[in-house]
């Protein structure tokens, strides 16, 4: 089994999730599993994306019918798209 990296000069309740799915929470001294799903709890369907979203969040854009996920690496994190491919919604 592969060790985790975790980041390097982490600040207290930074977010991190690791290769095996696993999201983990620095407390300022060390990393610990948070508890719970790292999803944001379905698709969060709206015009505009949730706030503050955990790593692996989904948002359903409801004006373009686009599905994102918001991804978080080391040094980013943003929405990506989890699809590219959605039809005529619009039609």
């Amino acid at each position: 089994m592969a060790k985790i990296q975790f980041p390097a000069n982490p600040r207290t309740d930074d977010a991190f999730v690791a290769s095996n799915g696993v999201r983990y929470t620095y407390d300022g001294q060390k990393w610990s599993a948070s508890k719970g799903s790292i999803s944001g709890g379905g698709s969060n369907p709206g015009i505009t994306p949730p706030a503050n979203p955990s790593p692996g969040t989904f948002w359903w854009d409801t004006q373009t019918g686009q599905l994102f996920t918001w991804y978080q690496d080391i040094n980013t994190a943003q929405w990506i798209e989890a699809s590219t491919d959605h039809g005529n919604f619009l039609e």
